[in-house]
């Protein structure tokens, strides 16, 4: 099912609108397409050789003015941003700091150490986010105490069978023993900020 999306043309909207007032006292689904460009299901019945305003064989997507179907996303396009390459060797990870480094100096204009600093930071939370540590629900995962009414242990991650499950309390120890092992990981591959 394709959608149907319109601009807005004001001449075009307050003509429509008086039509409307004058044929139709309450607003129909037909009223509704009309306010916003072009009259219900136009392609169907153009498809069937009908037309909205009645008259056969009339092309009913001419009485949108400049009104033009909206093109589908182009997801293809999008999808290499958000999903990436997951890094698995230390060249992998190497390149992906040098690639964040060049992103944030050159496109951004930030210095050759804040640069560098910003890529660390980036590689650091992709690492924790390729090497989840996912613990049994029911038990903080750092002090190892069960769930209680007072102290309620919550799923900390994103990705399903991934969550660290952990004390609110519990959390900020258990993010910095964490990041700690990031960093470690990552100095051990030749990253530093």
């Amino acid at each position: 099912m394709t959608a149907l999306f319109t601009k807005f043309d004001a001449r075009a909207f307050l003509q429509r609108n008086q039509n409307l007032r004058t044929t139709a006292a309450t607003p129909s689904l037909a009223a509704l397409a009309g306010l916003a460009g072009c009259e219900a299901h136009s392609e169907k019945q153009e498809k069937q050789g009908l037309s909205t305003n009645g008259l056969p064989g009339t092309n009913a997507l001419a009485d949108c003015g400049t009104a033009k179907a909206a093109k589908p996303a182009k997801v293809k396009q999008i999808e290499p941003l958000l999903v990436g390459h997951i890094c698995q060797s230390p060249d992998d990870w190497r390149s992906r700091f040098d690639q964040r480094t060049a992103i944030a100096e050159h496109d951004r204009g930030f210095s050759r150490a804040e640069a560098e600093r910003l890529a660390f930071e980036c590689c650091a939370i992709e690492w924790l986010n390729v090497n989840p540590s996912p613990s049994p629900a029911g038990r903080c995962s750092w002090c190892g105490q069960p769930d209680i009414a007072s102290a309620v242990v919550l799923p900390f991650g994103t990705e399903p069978e991934t969550h660290a499950w952990l004390h609110a309390a519990c959390w900020p120890a258990w993010h910095q023993a964490r990041r700690a092992d990031a960093i470690a990981a990552l100095r051990a591959m030749g990253i530093q900020a």
